[in-house]
C-alpha cells in the first residue's frame, strides 16, 4: 500500500506533516511542553527553557507537578487531568519561581492529543498581570497603556455599563468603541454570540449573570475562559477572557482582559491533524499487512486444492483455506470494536466466576500459574460475555508473554465506590476494578503512551490489536483503563466496569 507523498517536497505525507509540526514548536514564541498521560514531561522547546530558567535535560523526565511552581499557585489552581481526559482545553494561571529567585506569572493552555499525550502552551503574562493591578490602582493613570496594549481590555461600572473598550478589543469583537461605551455589558456580550445562540433566553441568562456578579463581587467564572466571536465581516475570532472584580465605594465593578487566540487554536488543530495522520498511517498499514497475509494463505490453499491428486488432499487444503477465512473474520470482529458495529450486547451478571473461568481457560497448558483475589460478594455488572472474555484473554496472554521464564499472574477484583476518585475518566458512581498483575519485564516509559494504539506492537508475532481492542471494549461498556508498569518489575493492567445499581 503506497503512502501519499507531499506535493511540495516529495516526502511521505506524515513525515512532511511531522516536520512542519516540529518546526512550529521550535519557532513558537510561547513555551511548549509535551507530557505523557501520567504527567511526565516528554519534550520542551527552547522558549520553555528560557521562561523557566531550567535546562531541557532538567525538565524532561520530571512530572509536571515537580516544576518550580510556587506552592500558593498550585494550591489555588490544582491540575485538572480529569477535564483534559474529557477532551476539554484547560486554561490556568500559575507562578513559576526561577532558580535565580525571580518569579514569572504564566498562563497555561493544555489539551489532550489523540494518542493520550498532553500539549501545553505556556505564555508569560507577568506584564498583563501588572496591567490588571494597574487598573485596580488607577484607571486614568493607565488609560494610555490600556489603549496601546496587545490585550483587549474592557471595564464596566457598578451598573453594568461599559466604560472602557480599547482598540484591541474593537479588533477582537468587531464592535467599535463608540458603540460599546455606555452600553450594558450583557447587550454587547449578546451581540458577540454566534447567530444561532442569540435567543431571548440566552439574553436573559447573560443579564442575570452580570447582575449577580455586580451584587456579590464574584466573577461569572474564575480563571481564563475561551469564547468565539463572529465579526461583522463573517470571520470568526477566538479569544480568552479573564475577569477580575474591583471594589469601589459604590459597590463592585469588573474589568476583563481578552486575548486573541485564533492563531493558537489553528496551531493546536494542526498538531492534532499531524497526530491523526500518523495514527491513520499506522492503522492502514497494519490492516493491509494482516489482510495481505491472510489472502495469500487463502488463495494458496485454494490453488493447491485445485491441483490436488486426491479428494482427501483437496479436503485438507480447503480446510486450511477455511481456517484462513476464520482468522480474517476474527480480525474483522476486532476492527468492529472501533465502530458502532461492535457495540456490546450486555447482560447483568456476577464477574467473579466469569473472570476465574475465563482466566483458567486462557492459561490452559501454560507454565505460568495464577492467583485469584475475587470476592464472591461483588455487586453485578452489565457486560457482553464474549467481548469481556476477549479483554481478559488479551490481558492474561500479555502477562504470560511478559514472563518467559514463568511466574505467577495475579487476577484481582474490588469495588471502587467513587469512580472519579479512582480514575479521572470515570463519572460518579460505584465501579468494579479488575486488575491483571504480572512480575515480568515491564513496559518502557517511552512506549507506555502508545500501547493502546491500533497495530502498535513490540512482539514479532503480534498484530497490535489486542490492547487496542480491549481498550475500545471497556470504553463501550462505560468503563476505563489504567496501566502502571516499571521495567524489570512487571505491570498492572486495571479496567473498570460500572456497577448495576437497583
Amino acid at each position: 500500500m503506497k503512502e501519499r507523498a507531499d506535493t511540495t517536497t516529495g516526502t511521505p505525507a506524515h513525515e512532511a506533516s511531522e516536520g512542519r509540526y516540529r518546526g512550529l514548536i521550535a519557532l513558537a514564541a510561547d513555551g511548549i511542553l509535551l507530557g505523557s498521560p501520567e504527567g511526565i514531561i516528554l519534550e520542551a522547546n527552547d522558549q520553555m527553557c528560557a521562561m523557566t530558567g531550567v535546562a531541557r535535560e532538567d525538565l524532561v523526565g520530571k512530572h509536571v507537578s515537580e516544576m518550580s511552581f510556587t506552592p500558593e499557585s498550585l494550591q489555588k489552581t490544582p491540575f485538572r487531568f480529569d477535564l483534559l481526559r474529557k477532551g476539554e482545553a484547560v486554561l490556568s494561571e500559575r507562578t513559576i519561581r526561577r532558580p535565580d529567585g525571580t518569579e514569572v506569572i504564566i498562563e497555561m493552555r493544555t489539551k489532550m492529543m489523540p494518542d493520550g499525550t498532553y500539549q501545553s502552551i505556556y505564555r508569560d503574562i507577568t506584564d498583563r498581570k501588572k496591567i490588571e493591578e494597574a487598573l485596580r490602582e488607577s484607571e486614568e493613570r493607565y488609560r494610555l497603556l490600556i489603549q496601546e496594549t496587545n490585550e483587549g481590555i474592557n471595564l464596566i461600572d457598578e451598573e453594568g455599563r461599559i466604560v472602557v473598550w480599547n482598540r484591541m478589543l474593537e479588533k477582537i469583537s468587531g464592535i467599535p468603541e463608540k458603540e460599546a461605551i455606555g452600553s450594558f455589558q450583557w447587550d454587547i456580550m449578546f451581540r458577540m454570540l454566534p447567530p444561532e445562540k442569540r435567543t431571548p433566553e440566552r439574553h436573559t441568562q447573560l443579564k442575570q449573570a452580570v447582575e449577580r456578579a455586580l451584587a456579590t463581587g464574584e466573577p461569572p467564572f474564575r480563571g481564563a475562559r475561551e469564547f468565539k466571536s463572529i465579526l461583522p465581516d463573517g470571520n470568526t475570532v477566538w479569544f480568552e477572557q479573564t475577569i477580575f472584580p474591583i471594589k469601589t465605594a459604590k459597590g463592585w465593578k469588573f474589568g476583563a482582559v481578552n486575548r486573541d487566540v485564533t492563531e493558537q487554536r489553528k496551531w493546536m488543530e494542526h498538531a492534532l491533524q499531524s497526530q491523526k495522520l500518523e495514527s491513520l498511517g499506522v492503522l492502514a498499514g497494519g490492516i493491509a499487512h494482516d489482510f495481505n497475509n491472510l489472502l495469500a494463505g487463502l488463495f494458496g490453499y485454494i490453488d493447491l486444492a485445485r491441483i490436488a491428486p486426491t479428494a482427501e488432499e483437496t479436503s485438507r487444503y480447503l480446510s486450511k483455506a477455511m481456517d484462513s477465512i476464520d482468522r480474517a473474520r476474527g480480525l474483522t470482529r476486532q476492527l468492529l470494536t472501533f465502530s458502532k458495529g461492535g457495540a456490546p450486547v450486555k447482560k447483568v451478571g456476577s464477574l467473579s466466576p466469569f473472570i476465574e473461568e475465563t482466566t483458567r481457560f486462557a492459561l490452559s497448558g501454560s507454565t505460568v500459574s495464577c492467583r485469584f483475589d475475587l470476592p464472591r460478594d461483588l455487586p453485578p455488572c452489565a457486560y457482553d460475555t464474549g467481548q469481556m472474555a476477549q479483554v481478559l484473554d488479551n490481558l492474561v496472554r500479555n502477562a504470560q508473554q511478559a514472563m518467559p521464564m514463568g511466574g505467577v499472574i495475579t487476577v484481582a477484583a474490588r469495588i471502587a465506590p467513587v469512580g472519579r476518585e479512582e480514575h479521572t475518566a470515570l463519572s460518579e458512581g460505584p465501579y468494579i476494578a479488575v486488575s491483571v498483575i504480572d512480575s515480568g519485564i515491564g513496559i518502557p516509559q517511552e512506549i507506555l503512551t502508545r500501547i493502546f494504539d491500533p497495530f502498535f506492537t513490540t512482539k514479532e508475532q503480534g498484530h497490535g490489536l489486542g490492547l487496542a481492542t480491549s481498550y475500545s471494549i471497556v470504553k463501550q461498556h462505560g468503563g476505563a483503563f489504567a496501566v502502571a508498569s516499571e521495567p524489570g518489575k512487571g505491570s498492572r493492567f486495571t479496567f473498570y466496569l460500572p456497577v448495576v445499581t437497583p
